[in-house]
């Protein structure tokens, strides 16, 4: 508390002691007025203190959570927006010691105490502000939670179609190398074939015309022999008509 605060906390305080009285005569009145006027002055310190050092930043920290998990319902913002913490002389009474002397140690002492007292007001409140975020939070993420199992399943089924289109592709493939390594295995055995056939029949051709030569050989010698020998025989003829 600053030191205006802690005087109007002073002020009450002595309103509140049981031999606290205005004035000499006639007084009664004029002592209760002084007695609210000083709970008043009092309490209204406390709730402008409350309210500008308290609320405020509270309100800001709790609307910049919201901003931060993007919460959109409009009723809890509304409520923050708009949430007040006010005290009255109930909760201060709470924290008085009538036999205590009123003194600068004891408006200390009494001003922590009564500083325990808000907090733990605003804690209450505070808390019951964030268990609406904490359950809005959860359902939120719960939502999340729920689209992300979704898409999951989602991307497996994509990913076991493409894996089953991958294996697919990889047999054909294979067998498309198989069908490939066939042919062109074939093609190799019956170009091989027809070189074979080539070679035999070019040496079967050779063959043929070494034996055709050899017959045209032997046949002029034949020729050859026969012509010699009827020229034998003619001149054997000759001359055996020579002789006669």
């Amino acid at each position: 508390m600053d030191f205006e605060t802690r005087d109007f906390a002073r002020q009450y305080l002595e309103s509140v002691q049981p031999k606290f009285k205005v004035g000499s005569f006639f007084s009664k009145k004029k002592t209760e007025e002084e007695k609210d006027r000083r709970k008043l002055q009092f309490i209204n310190r406390i709730n402008e203190k409350i309210k500008t050092e308290i609320i405020w930043h509270l309100r800001q920290f709790l609307l910049n959570e919201i901003n931060l998990y993007q919460i959109s319902d409009e009723q809890l913002i509304d409520h923050i927006q708009t949430m007040t913490i006010e005290i009255d002389e109930t909760v201060i009474k709470e924290v008085i010691s009538h036999d205590a002397n009123i003194s600068g140690e004891y408006i200390l002492v009494f001003s922590d105490q009564l500083f325990g007292k808000i907090k733990q007001i605003v804690k209450s409140e505070m808390n019951d502000i964030l268990n609406q975020m904490m359950f809005l939070l959860k359902n939120h993420f719960n939502d999340e939670i729920e689209q992300f199992k979704t898409k999951l399943t989602e991307l497996t089924d994509e990913y076991n179609q493409l894996q089953s289109v991958k294996q697919t592709l990889h047999e054909h493939t294979a067998k498309k190398d198989t069908l490939l390594t066939n042919i062109f295995a074939t093609d190799e055995s019956h170009i091989v074939k027809e070189k074979a056939t080539a070679i035999e029949r070019s040496r079967q051709q050779l063959s043929s015309e070494k034996i055709s030569s050899k017959n045209e050989e032997e046949l002029t010698n034949i020729k050859e022999s026969k012509s010699s020998n009827v020229e034998i025989d003619i001149s054997q003829i000759m001359n055996q008509a020579d002789t006669c």
